[in-house]
């Protein structure tokens, strides 16, 4: 496997894991994430802040299947698709749209 798919499979086993200091060394310095509500996180702390408050949350559960997977210069895209779960507060089911 290339060092690009490797780290692929080291980020999502951290995310899985809820393993802060390994997801973290996946990130660019100069990361940008959007959440499914469309808010931006730009930069390595702002997304290591988020995922530490997310990492915490022991009560959902996300499953990922691998759509496609392109290479090119060190840089790989990757689609998956997710079955993400989670609920609120009051124990009630709830989307990511949200954050």
């Amino acid at each position: 496997m290339t060092d690009a798919g490797s780290t692929l499979d080291a980020h999502l086993a951290a995310i899985a894991q809820r393993d802060l200091k390994a997801y973290a060394a996946t990130l660019h310095d100069d990361v940008v994430v959007v959440l499914p509500s469309g808010r931006l996180l730009e930069g390595r702390q702002a997304v290591e802040d988020f995922h530490r408050d997310w990492f915490a949350d022991l009560d959902w559960s996300q499953e990922m299947r691998q759509v496609s997977l392109v290479e090119a210069a060190g840089t790989v895209v990757a689609l998956f698709e997710a079955d993400y779960r989670d609920v609120d507060e009051a124990g009630e089911p709830c989307t990511p749209a949200t954050w």
